[in-house]
């Protein structure tokens, strides 16, 4: 029943919500893919600026890069000040994080060691909850392939790793109500194809079964230079969007 399904929430990117019926539902995993360099990181940084700006508050979880330089990074996103000329506009950056506040979500910045898994997400879960009194409308980790299962497996094990580590992580949204959004590297086969499809994963499928969104980046020089990147569905369970 239609009437029955969960509310969207818009990612404001026009295209991206017009295909998944409005956005973004609480309980769902989004993967983002792309080939090393191609713009996981800041697709996700956007993502969580765009739902912070609606009054949505966000936990981003950094298993590979400091929440210094994380939080430069979001700072560039919110001020349109490039981290390069910080020292000299810090004042105007912190004057405009400052208007952005008034209406805008909480933003979290957390960084966990490479190999964390979901229990010590939990974990901290527990604290931030303690904390604020709330819990994040969305949960972003960067990245997927960094996540390690709560049981010991095998390090030749990626396939099974990856599995139990996706599948414990999306248990967390469903306990905790929240979005979920992560990323995953690319194969080398990515490189030479034009055709995408979710075999093109970096560690196998396995990743791809559980999670509810698989969306590809494609991302060439000229587009770079041009800051406009194109995205592929490769999987969706709630909408048509897959192949668009």
């Amino acid at each position: 029943d239609m009437l029955q399904l969960p509310p969207r929430i818009p990612t404001l990117w026009a295209p991206f919500d017009d295909a998944l019926g409005g956005g973004l539902a609480r309980t769902e995993l989004l993967l983002v893919t792309a080939n090393s360099g191609g713009g996981k990181s800041i697709t996700l940084a956007n993502l969580a600026v765009n739902m912070v700006n609606q009054g949505h508050d966000v936990l981003y979880i950094s298993l590979e890069l400091s929440e210094v330089m994380v939080s430069q990074r979001f700072d560039t996103l919110f001020s349109g000040i490039p981290t390069v000329n910080w020292r000299a506009h810090y004042q105007d950056i912190g004057s405009t994080l400052a208007k952005i506040g008034k209406n805008a979500g909480q933003l979290v910045i957390k960084h966990m060691g490479s190999g964390t898994n979901s229990n010590a997400i939990r974990a901290y879960l527990k604290e931030y909850e303690l904390k604020y009194g709330k819990v994040p409308d969305l949960l972003v980790v960067d990245y997927l392939d960094l996540m390690g299962a709560n049981e010991k497996v095998s390090a030749d094990n990626i396939w099974e790793k990856d599995k139990r580590a996706t599948e414990q992580l999306r248990d967390i949204l469903f306990d905790y109500d929240m979005i979920g959004a992560t990323a995953s590297q690319q194969n080398r086969a990515a490189l030479e194809t034009d055709n995408l499809n979710q075999g093109h994963i970096a560690g196998g499928i396995s990743k791809v079964n559980t999670v509810d969104i698989h969306a590809s980046i494609i991302l060439t020089p000229a587009m770079k230079a041009a800051g406009e990147m194109m995205i592929k569905f490769l999987k969706t369970r709630s909408s048509g969007a897959e192949g668009l």
